[in-house]
């Protein structure tokens, strides 16, 4: 966790120093912390895009290219963010009341005046909204970060609604926001002298109000080949050509025998273009998404040409006419974190379980596997998107649904929100042996933690027991250097100390999946139907790739667990998974007991044929 690199003790070192900034800061980079943010726990979504997302949906419900169900669910789904939108509910008051009053039930295709009424009703919204909601964000945020007593709610929501808008609305790539976030509040050295973070906000502010991230410069982006021999005329009449090492020597480089030898002597392909120099991650898929349809078109019917998806490099010009290298190494090399490879890890321990099922299931589950490798390896981002919907098409085209689509809606949310479940417990878990607390002593009447590195490890099922019987420990002490784990340490007690409240906040994270669910639909359609994409389909994609591993993994390791069964008993032990959390949301009144309890947050020991 990132945290451990954001301690309230270090942050002071930057001038961060009242508890307002210290929570803004942490928030800010916890959102955007890859274990949060590439994960269906970041939605991306406040009221203002929501209702942006309606109007874009009402043209494709005129168009009859999806129902208008999906616009009855976004509407559901705005009514619920809007209900929780600090903005909205102080700022623009009468909004609310409309946003509250619409009746989504009542919306028919067969009736377009009651489409065109929403329409006229949104329209008028979204107008007001337009030309005011990120000012009164950016005060409203700035007002709490500045009050003597602190309401760390309001920080962290109204900071995750500033992500939200600049990913969601201004396309500001969320690496290419963690790297402006980090220049300038916390990446000059702590020796030299600190602005304040007042300066500082005004910097950040100014950096977003001024659309710096949409300043274009001219620059070349390079990659290597992996195909050893590739025909001239595949490059010839396209937007991108060989370079050299004699055509590298022919560019103004700033430091030209520095920027040489890190180029070597390697023939690159290269796209010379403009980038966005403060928003170049996403420039720079952009740019690779050309040359991929670009030598994909060019090889037709010739030898296809592969790139090194591990070396991307961008030379950008200076304002003194010389090209510096500004971008790293690594830059698409997603396989390398092993989280996500579940191709060579968890199908590689299974494949002699799936070389024992009937030839129909291997075929499945193969082509599942090969569409989503598919997916990763491709540097188009609507390829991906639509290799990874097919891979889950294929490997759910059984059970009593009427679509495939029907069971993405059912199964996703479910294993989700299971997931979800013992990811809030487990995250922080984890987040605490990230700063050094490696072992607890408990007894009949206390724990305590030590911020040591001892032989035994702490146990979650120890720390479950904690936050059950909410005995004394020493660990509000030993956060008092963590604001925000503070912070998120009592929410984790009051969550899985009443039942009630748990159920509540499952419930509510299974609805937000399903909505999510329908909106990945809806962008897969547009792929499909219209040529045309959302405008945060890199982000999309990097939630569908997540379901997608998450589900592949789950059918795998069922497989694996009941080897004499086949495919369909392993996607009915996640019906059933999903029947036993409906059960227990249903029952809350009657108190989890701790069994129960274990059964939702560890469901790989229990099982549910």
């Amino acid at each position: 966790m990132v945290l451990k690199d954001y301690k309230n003790s270090k942050l002071k070192k930057f001038k961060i120093s009242t508890d307002g900034e210290i929570i803004f800061v942490q928030k800010f980079t916890e959102v955007l912390y890859h274990d949060s943010f590439h994960s269906y726990k970041y939605m991306l979504h406040n009221s203002y895009t929501l209702i942006e997302e309606i109007l874009h949906t009402l043209e494709d419900v005129y168009a009859h290219i999806i129902s208008v169900n999906h616009l009855r669910k976004l509407i559901e789904e705005l009514k619920y963010f809007s209900d929780k939108d600090i903005i909205l509910n102080q700022e623009f008051p009468q909004v609310g009341y409309i946003i509250r009053s619409l009746k989504e039930k009542t919306l028919k295709e067969e009736e377009p005046y009651s489409l065109r009424n929403l329409e006229f009703k949104l329209k008028g919204i979204f107008d007001e909204l337009q030309h005011s909601y990120f000012k009164k964000l950016i005060t409203q945020l700035k007002n709490e970060i500045d009050k003597q007593s602190v309401d760390v709610d309001a920080i962290s929501d109204l900071t995750q609604y500033l992500v939200s808008h600049c990913i969601t609305k201004f396309g500001i790539h969320s690496r290419s926001l963690t790297y402006i976030m980090k220049t300038i509040f916390v990446s000059t050295n702590p020796r030299d002298k600190q602005p304040s973070f007042d300066d500082k906000w005004l910097i950040f502010i100014s950096f977003l109000e001024s659309k710096k991230y949409e300043e274009q410069m001219d620059a070349y982006v390079l990659v290597r080949p992996l195909t050893d021999k590739i025909s001239a005329d595949i490059l010839s009449d396209i937007g991108v050509k060989y370079m050299s090492r004699t055509d590298l020597e022919q560019i103004n480089f700033v430091n030209e025998k520095e920027a040489l030898n890190r180029l070597g002597d390697a023939t690159y392909i290269s796209y010379r273009g403009l980038v966005k120099k403060e928003n170049l991650y996403a420039s720079i898929n952009e740019v690779m998404e050309i040359i991929e349809q670009e030598l994909s078109i060019a090889a037709f019917n010739n030898e296809p040409v592969y790139l090194d998806k591990t070396s991307v490099i961008v030379l950008i010009k200076t304002t003194d006419e010389a090209y510096k290298i500004i971008a790293k190494d690594r830059l698409f090399n997603i396989s390398s974190n092993r989280k996500r490879n579940i191709v060579s890890n968890g199908f590689s321990q299974i494949k002699m379980s799936i070389d024992t099922k009937s030839i129909k299931d291997k075929e499945r589950i193969y082509s599942s596997l090969k569409n989503y490798s598919m997916g990763q390896s491709s540097f188009s981002t609507e390829t991906s998107f639509i290799m990874y919907w097919s891979s889950l098409e294929n490997l759910l085209k059984v059970g009593s649904y009427r679509s495939v689509n029907d069971y993405l809606a059912h199964s996703v949310p479910t294993l989700m929100t299971l997931k979800y479940s013992r990811g809030l417990l487990e995250n922080f878990f984890l987040d605490l042996i990230g700063i050094g607390i490696k072992e607890v002593v408990f007894s009949e009447d206390e724990f305590i933690f030590h911020l040591t590195y001892p032989m035994s490890s702490l146990k979650m099922t120890t720390f479950l027991k904690l936050v059950r019987t909410r005995k004394p420990s020493n660990l509000d002490l030993l956060l008092e250097n963590y604001s925000l784990l503070a912070y998120r340490w009592e929410k984790v007690k009051k969550l899985f100390s009443d039942d009630d409240e748990l159920a509540l906040t499952l419930m509510n994270h299974q609805k937000k999946i399903e909505w999510h669910i329908l909106r990945l639909y809806r962008v897969r359609n547009k792929i499909v139907h219209s040529a045309s994409t959302d405008n945060n389909i890199l982000s999309l994609t990097q939630h569908l790739d997540f379901y997608t591993r998450e589900i592949i993994s789950e059918i795998l390791n069922s497989i694996d667990c009941i080897k004499e069964k086949q495919l369909p008993a392993a996607l009915m032990a996640l019906d059933l998974k999903s029947d036993y959390l409906k059960y227990v949301l249903s029952n809350t009144k009657k108190n989890l007991n701790y069994d129960e309890l274990n059964k939702i947050l560890f469901p790989e020991k229990n099982n549910y044929l």
